[in-house]
């Protein structure tokens, strides 16, 4: 069969499908000057693929299909065109599988994290939705033992070694980014594990990949970042694990790995601060990582805990942010306002413990309650704009609050961040390396 993914950008403002669990992000750091700057800043440096694609064209082609990415209308006839879907994008999305269907005889599938939660949506436009971790029912859809038509559930893969290394190819690698935190290119992206048992209320990422946690052995790991840097030529990389360093022992022997085969890369990873180290921190640093995203979100710990997170200490988070920072390893904290129960004072506390850590980095968005999610449901009654679904970008207020208007929620995100980045302090700690190095 021939086979068309697709994974379209999105207009205007930074788009990336492959963010909040595959339901996809639209950054708006606010308006005026300093806020399109930021916003042109994110959009022009960073850009990652979906990875859920790559596996996908790597089982396809291993059975021997005829697949071809592309990030706009795909060409050519095509027996099967499968797009991946985003709530921040949808409507392009149901546009473009409307337009494929009426100029062609091929079936029209979507993935994703919203595709999912909300088939009905997109099953209007198309032929099929594969639900859930895409690659279990690609086998099958591959090899002809299930029909591209209605939910095809597809379920979690154990043995994720078993899978092989996405496939690259066709898509627009110069274009990729993570800018500024790394700088080389050619730049991909590593899935190494996928679930986290912390399982946070509010994490997208629990709705496709659950709270089950599955690793790929160390040797594996290395071994993919070998085969890209072999066939793609890649410099650098940013692990999409929801939960890179959950098993400390195998992280560190990942590094190991990087470190014994002199792989030239620098990378970036997400996890939490307690579950770092310093001599884990410094193995991790000579094997090429960078920077390092940390969900810090709150300063309010108990308000945290209500959303089952389970918070590190005020003093281990900034324990091992200074030492991060202080060995060559820069910091993006990630911060949320509008967590139900905060007020206005209780967001300016969180601003100003951002300013306080002073990392490398700082973002600060919007609570969204991503359907599919426990804090979805938690707070359905009180969503403003419930079925308004691009407005869940992150970047948006969407759930009442006595405390706050709107129009002050947004106020109060567009000053986060020019307090933290118009500060002599950030300015002087990492304003120049941040933009030279």
């Amino acid at each position: 069969m021939r086979i068309a993914l697709v994974e379209t950008r999105g207009e205007g403002l930074a788009v990336n499908k492959d963010q909040a669990g595959s339901f996809g992000t639209a950054t708006d750091t606010g308006n005026g000057m300093f806020g399109m700057l930021l916003n042109r800043i994110k959009r022009r440096g960073i850009r990652t693929p979906a990875i859920f694609m790559g596996y996908m064209a790597a089982i396809l082609a291993r059975d021997g299909h005829d697949v071809k990415f592309y990030d706009r209308y795909p060409e050519g006839e095509n027996d099967i065109v499968i797009i991946m879907s985003s709530i921040v994008d949808y409507k392009a999305e149901i546009k473009l599988a409307k337009q494929i269907k009426a100029s062609s005889k091929a079936k029209v599938g979507f993935i994703g994290a919203f595709s999912t939660v909300r088939p009905d949506i997109f099953l209007e436009a198309g032929d099929f939705i594969i639900a859930g971790e895409p690659e279990e029912a690609t086998i099958r859809l591959s090899r002809g033992q299930v029909e591209p038509k209605g939910v095809i559930t597809s379920t979690l893969l154990k043995d994720l070694d078993s899978l092989p290394f996405p496939k690259w190819d066709d898509h627009p690698l110069d274009e990729y980014s993570y800018y500024p935190i790394l700088k080389k290119k050619p730049f991909l992206t590593v899935l190494s594990s996928r679930g986290c048992p912390f399982d946070c209320h509010y994490c997208p990422y629990m709705v496709v990949e659950t709270p089950l946690w599955r690793k790929r052995s160390p040797d594996n790991v290395v071994d993919e970042i070998q085969y890209l840097v072999n066939n793609y030529g890649i410099k650098s990389f940013l692990f999409r694990d929801p939960l890179f360093t959950l098993d400390m022992d195998r992280t560190r022997q990942i590094c190991e790995g990087i470190i014994k085969r002199n792989l030239d890369v620098e990378w970036v990873c997400e996890t939490r601060t307690d579950r770092l180290d310093e001599p884990l921190v410094d193995i991790m640093h000579q094997a090429g990582l960078r920077g390092i995203n940390i969900g810090v979100e709150a300063f309010d710990l108990d308000l945290l805990k209500k959303m089952n997170r389970k918070p590190p200490t005020h003093e281990m988070q900034e324990k091992i942010i200074n030492y991060c920072e202080d060995h060559g390893v820069r910091i993006a904290a990630f911060h949320v306002l509008g967590i139900p129960g905060q007020d206005k004072a209780a967001i300016r506390q969180t601003i100003e413990y951002a300013k306080h850590l002073n990392t490398s980095f700082a973002q600060f968005t919007i609570a969204t309650p991503y359907p599919g999610t426990k804090f979805y449901d938690q707070v359905k009654n009180d969503i403003m704009m419930n079925e308004d679904w691009e407005k869940y970008s992150a970047y948006i207020p969407l759930i009442k609050s006595d405390q706050y208007t709107s129009e002050e929620l947004l106020d109060l995100k567009s000053t986060a961040f020019k307090e933290y980045y118009l500060r002599w302090r950030w300015i002087s700690k990492h304003g120049m390396s941040v933009l030279t190095n």
